[in-house]
Formats: C-alpha cells, structure tokens, sequence
C-alpha cells in the first residue's frame, strides 16, 4: 500500500470513529470515545511506521516504488574527452603505449599533453607487460597496489611514465625532493582524467597509473579468476583483451569491440 493509500484509509477510520464519539451516551459514549482514541494511537503509529520505511528506502511491499523513498537524480553522463592532438610515435616512449585499452590511451596521451603544456616533459617507460609467473605461483614484476597476484598492466590497463631528464627509476627517487612538484602537478592532471596514480602505496609507484573502472586496485585471486574467465581462450596473456569486458565503463566501446576480435 502507498503511504498515500494508507492516509486516505485513516482519514476513513478516523471519521467514523468520530461519528461514533459523538452520537453515544453515557458509558456507551465513553467506550465509544475511547475506541477512538485508541484508533487515532495505531494511526499514529502507522504514519510513523510508514514514514521510516520511507527514509530507509520503502517497506518492501509495494510493487513499483518505495513508500515515500526519494529518488536520487541520475548523475549527467561525463563529457567525452577530447582527442589526443599528437599520434603516439611523436610522444616520448609512445611506443609503450601499443597493447593498451584505447581508452586508457587516450588518456595517457591527454596526460602527456596537458603535463608539457605547463612545462612537465614526461617520458613513457612502460606499458602493457604480459601475465607471468615466478616460481610458486608468485607473479612477476610490480606495478600497483600491495597483495596483489597480477598486475594492471598484463591487462592493458597501466603505464609508467618518467621525468624527461630523468636517467631511470633510480635517478628519479634520487631527485624527488627536487621533483616533487612536479610529481604532484602529474598526480593532479592524472586525477582529473580517472586515473589512479601509484603513489598512494608508495613513493616507488610514483611512475605507475591505471585505470579499470569497476574493478579493485589490487588484483588478487578472485578478482584474478574472474578476468581469467573474461580472457579469450582464458588465456591471460594472449586473451587478455577479452578481459576489458568486465570494465564498468562503456567509453570506447567500440574500440574496445574491435581490439577484443582481433
């Protein structure tokens, strides 16, 4: 019953309740009296009933909407991003950017061009790298978040990027102090594109992002399981674009269809 059903049926109640007060005498009238009053006490507490299933989401009784549930507006779709303004060959370590999801490309190269237009050359170092493991079922290689059985990059889905000027890792966590602003305009940049940047999990991933809508940052056995399943063949390393379908994200959809036929 809809919360305004159930008022239309307590104003019934409650006038002939009323009618009945009102036209008894004496200890008849007195009962009579009573009686409404107790109707008007479980009315009181109906409206209270309903309205709490109301704030918490409905009773559960009615078949289309909530008793009274206010319904969040829809969030606007985000606009699409604009097309990077340079093809990959022309950026530096463009070429780490074969194998990536063309959505996490495109934002990849975005990031590139953005960071340069304020003064941050940056220098890609990695990308897609294939699924592997070590002996005893461990992984091989890092990238990403802690506990982790495999990596966002065996799936297409990470890239690593470096400092122009910057000889290696190793030369660029020397320098951080000195480069930390401008890690952090990178981060910032990143951020504004949807990606995760690493360096929440250490100064070590400070090279490291991804994206995987949906999906957790670490992947680990289940998570691994799943986009095994996804994978075409469930092979990991020559299937592993079958596994972007788990991606809660519909941009680059087509792109996406197309990468995964090949």
């Amino acid at each position: 019953m809809t919360s305004s059903a159930a008022i239309d049926a307590l104003d019934v109640t409650s006038a002939t309740s009323a009618t009945s007060a009102t036209s008894a005498t004496g200890a008849t009238g007195v009962t009579g009296a009573r009686r409404g009053e107790r109707r008007w006490a479980r009315a009181g507490a109906l409206l209270g009933a309903l309205a709490l299933a109301g704030a918490l989401g409905g009773c559960g009784g009615c078949p289309r909407e909530a008793c009274g549930a206010a319904r969040p507006a829809a969030l606007p779709a985000a606009p699409p991003l604009p097309p990077p303004s340079r093809p990959p060959l022309e950026v530096r370590g463009g070429e780490h950017l074969a194998g990536l999801h063309p959505a996490l490309e495109r934002r990849a190269r975005l990031l590139y061009e953005r960071a340069e237009e304020e003064g941050v050359q940056l220098r890609f170092i990695s990308g897609y790298r294939p699924y592997q493991l070590k002996a005893g079922g461990r992984r091989a290689g890092r990238g990403g978040a802690a506990g982790a059985v495999a990596s966002w990059h065996n799936f297409g889905l990470a890239f690593d990027v470096n400092l122009q000027g910057r000889a290696g890792l190793g030369d660029a966590l020397k320098h951080l102090r000195e480069d930390e602003a401008r890690w952090a305009r990178v981060g910032a940049l990143a951020a504004d594109l949807g990606l995760t940047w690493g360096k929440q999990w250490g100064q070590e991933e400070i090279f490291h992002f991804e994206w995987h809508p949906g999906q957790p940052d670490a992947i680990r056995a289940p998570t691994l399981n799943a986009l095994k399943a996804s994978a075409e063949g469930g092979d990991l390393r020559a299937g592993y674009r079958g596994a972007w379908r788990a991606l809660q994200s519909r941009e680059g959809a087509g792109d996406r269809a197309e990468e995964v036929s090949r």
